[in-house]
């Protein structure tokens, strides 16, 4: 039996030390030496084949230079951390090295790079942007994913935090941008669009609007019929303004199956940062409050209650995609194939392995912190909701692709099933039809002033 410890030693925190017991001290040092060796010649292999200097490989790997010679020449080993990093670097799975060096497995190794052919790529003459608001379970996600830097060498990502409705304006004026957003919400003047925004591909299926009211203003209905009487109620009686963080939940509120909302109706109080938008409802500004799905979560947490949301309304819906600069959907497409399969494959290892989730799970959080992003309401049970076994309440990520027409064929399926009970008057239905349309097109078109946005006429809005 051999005892692990981790020891600094000349002030180097990388070296790992075996300290053996007394009985088996000669057969623990053989063991250890036995493993430094076989990292050593694994090691040595990945770098001939990988065709790069040793020095380039521990700078991306953020790994002392001497300290990676020294494990070359079986005289030191390294951590878990740094083994990982090291394999990514390589493009070889992180299990090989670890047990090579005689570790056990960690989840951080299910995070698989090396299954992205990085020699399609080719390297970007400036950083690759990466756009979002991380203030959102699923955009977090993203942020970190990237921020990984699953794409070194040939791409340096460049994480950006945006307010959610800046997200399509920052991509559309940058040269190499992707982002994480809404893809129908688009932003035109005159017809024509303001930023040329690129759609790549959907990554989810969110289900996460839900309009709120506080605690003790409203019983929660059980059918649509119940959500109309009682968005009716609310205007007759003059509560009708909504807060908002605006962009897309505005949008997704105002369904043919709720004529109630339609505009002129409730009045909309945009406030674009969803966690003080959701502190001041609390406090009592507004009557009905619409927000992120971290918001919903908290706002349940504190009592509230949900008026409508996709279990009462199938159109409450929509696709967060993979969006991007024009310049490089042009010109780099393999980088964008490689980020969504990355997605893709990452999702089916968070679902298939729990130690991966967690781990994936503490890392967002510490990733918030450290981007210094203290005003959200991202918990660690919130997490456990939206990305855990029980997965598909608010939020669905499929394992692949096809996974996302399988959720859109519900949802028809589900409005078909109104029509069919009589909750849906016949004459509605032209206006429903078009509205299931409307996810699967490109745009949903507004307006924009050079001072303000303000909502296009309802002849415009797709």
């Amino acid at each position: 039996m051999t005892k692990k410890a981790d020891q600094v030693i000349n002030n180097d925190p990388l070296v790992t030390i075996y300290m053996p017991e007394a009985r088996s001290k000669v057969k623990g040092s053989r063991i250890e030496r036995g493993h430094r060796e076989q990292l050593a010649s694994v090691l040595k292999d990945a770098i001939k084949r990988s065709g790069r200097k040793t020095a380039e490989i521990a700078r991306e790997s953020d790994i002392d230079r001497t300290h990676l010679y020294h494990v070359l020449s079986t005289r030191k080993s390294l951590s878990d951390e740094k083994l990982i990093a090291l394999a990514r670097t390589l493009r070889i799975p992180p299990e090989t090295l670890l047990g090579a060096a005689g570790h056990a497995p960690s989840p951080a190794a299910a995070f698989r790079v090396d299954i992205l052919r990085a020699g399609d790529i080719q390297r970007l003459d400036a950083p690759l942007r990466v756009i979002t608001d991380p203030r959102f379970f699923d955009s977090a996600f993203f942020l970190w994913l990237l921020g990984n830097q699953p794409l070194r060498p040939t791409v340096v990502c460049d994480l950006r935090c945006e307010r959610w409705p800046d997200v399509h304006a920052a991509v559309g004026t940058a040269d190499y941008a992707l982002g994480f957003y809404n893809r129908r919400s688009i932003l035109t003047l005159s017809g024509k669009p303001i930023y040329d925004v690129r759609y790549w591909s959907d990554l989810s299926f969110y289900k996460g609007y839900a309009l709120i009211a506080r605690k003790g203003d409203a019983k929660p209905p059980t059918r649509l019929e119940g959500v109309q009487k009682l968005l009716a109620k609310l205007a007759e009686n003059g509560r009708n303004k909504i807060i908002s963080m605006g962009a897309d939940t505005v949008w997704a509120l105002r369904t043919p199956l709720v004529p109630e909302l339609a505009p002129g109706r409730f009045d909309v109080q945009v406030v674009p940062n969803p966690d003080y938008a959701l502190d001041r409802f609390l406090d009592g500004m507004g009557n009905l409050f619409v927000g992120g799905l971290p918001q919903r979560l908290k706002a349940k947490s504190r009592g509230c209650v949900e008026v409508m949301n996709s279990d009462l309304n199938p159109l409450l819906f929509s696709f967060n995609s993979l969006i991007c600069s024009k310049r490089l959907y042009e010109q780099h497409q393999a980088v964008l194939a490689a980020v969504t399969s990355l997605w893709f494959t990452t999702i089916a290892q968070m679902r298939s392995n729990g130690e991966f989730r967690e781990y994936v799970k503490k890392s967002i959080l510490a990733l918030l912190d450290q981007l210094g992003i203290e005003d959200h309401s991202l918990t660690p049970e919130g997490f456990d909701e939206v990305f855990g076994a029980t997965q598909g309440a608010y939020e669905v990520f499929p394992e692949t692709p096809s996974g996302l027409v399988d959720c859109y064929a519900d949802m028809v399926q589900r409005v078909m099933n109104l029509i069919a009970d009589g909750d849906i008057p016949s004459d509605a239905i032209p206006a429903i039809s078009a509205a299931m349309m409307a996810p699967l097109r490109l745009r949903i078109e507004t307006e924009q002033t050079g001072l303000r946005d303000r909502e296009a006429p309802e002849s415009e809005r797709t």
